[in-house]
């Protein structure tokens, strides 16, 4: 009876370490119906919404008001992850109030956010004229390269012949 009512619980205890990166509460205030190509596509009109959004990073920038970050966006899974095989429709800017070591965040290293956005920034993407969707950050996540290792058993099924030495 006690094995029963364990393997009754355990999908409940699994589900409940499915990780979304961003706290529920973030999560929350976050419209899930702005992906990011419509958030590309009107970024001054959706100003004041918060998104959920992530990629890879592709630099960061400090001043004195604070760090921004440059991420090449990736679509998230359901488990708000990036989609590493993904096509990304473009890049955005993640801005933050406090210094963003560059050392911590790394190019090549894989984040997700919920932020508000503020409008757009105008830039130069090797040496051409850029219009980067704005998110001032609420919450952000760096995922680690175990995350996404792959989760399939390292075991299989069937029959086989070896022959050893």
């Amino acid at each position: 009876m006690r094995i029963l009512r364990f393997l009754l619980i355990l999908p409940l205890f699994i589900a409940g370490c499915a990780h979304q990166g961003v706290s529920k509460e973030s999560l929350m205030l976050a419209d899930r119906t702005i992906t990011y190509p419509v958030l590309r596509a009107n970024p001054d009109q959706l100003a004041g919404k918060y998104v959920h959004l992530g990629g890879t990073i592709a630099g960061v920038r400090n001043t004195a008001s604070g760090g921004e970050i440059e991420v090449v966006e990736l679509p998230l899974n359901r488990s708000g992850k990036p989609e590493t095989g993904s096509a990304s429709g473009g890049r955005f800017l993640a801005r933050g109030d406090s210094f963003l070591d560059p050392l911590v965040f790394r190019p090549g290293q894989y984040i997700s956010l919920v932020g508000e956005v503020r409008g757009q920034k105008v830039g130069l993407l090797d040496n051409v004229e850029y219009h980067y969707p704005l998110i001032l950050i609420r919450e952000l996540h760096l995922w680690k390269p175990e995350d996404f290792a792959t989760a399939s058993p390292r075991f299989h099924f069937g029959l086989g012949l070896f022959k050893g030495f």
